[in-house]
């Protein structure tokens, strides 16, 4: 009847959910923030890991002399966080070295505003947190 087969694809809508969500891609990390550079320095120590992801390693708070840092750098970005994108470059899976230095290249090259992507990574326990978050909202 209809009903049943409503149940099924419920089901496989369910599983299809849980395929997406594997520890190895989303349950790692937080919401994307978006930041914008406007200025030619990022004021950022960016590092390519042993696991070939971006981190950043700290964070220059800027000083303009106008005392506007939104002119500077829109968006949050906390030390520790892990770049997601750069420049239209797709940074969510893991990079050999030689791209990373293609993109550092980019980065300088880039016009600016210069649009990254970042996450916090999560730890066990907020990843768990987080899951229970998404079920409720399927």
């Amino acid at each position: 009847s209809n009903s049943n087969s409503d149940d099924k694809e419920e089901n496989t809508h369910t599983s299809r959910n849980h395929t997406n969500y594997h520890p190895h891609h989303y349950h790692r990390f937080g919401p994307e923030r978006h930041i914008l550079f406007h200025a030619e320095s990022l004021g950022l120590k960016l590092a390519r890991t042993a696991d070939g992801l971006i981190r950043i390693l700290s964070v220059t708070p800027y000083r303009p002399l106008s005392g506007d840092e939104d002119a500077y750098r829109v968006g949050t970005v906390r030390e520790g966080d892990v770049v997601r994108s750069v420049a239209g470059v797709d940074l969510r899976f893991p990079i050999e070295k030689s791209v990373w230095k293609l993109v550092v290249g980019l980065m300088k090259v880039s016009p600016r505003p210069l649009e990254m992507v970042v996450a916090q990574e999560l730890e066990v326990e907020e990843v768990l947190e987080l899951e229970e978050g998404v079920k409720e909202w399927e």
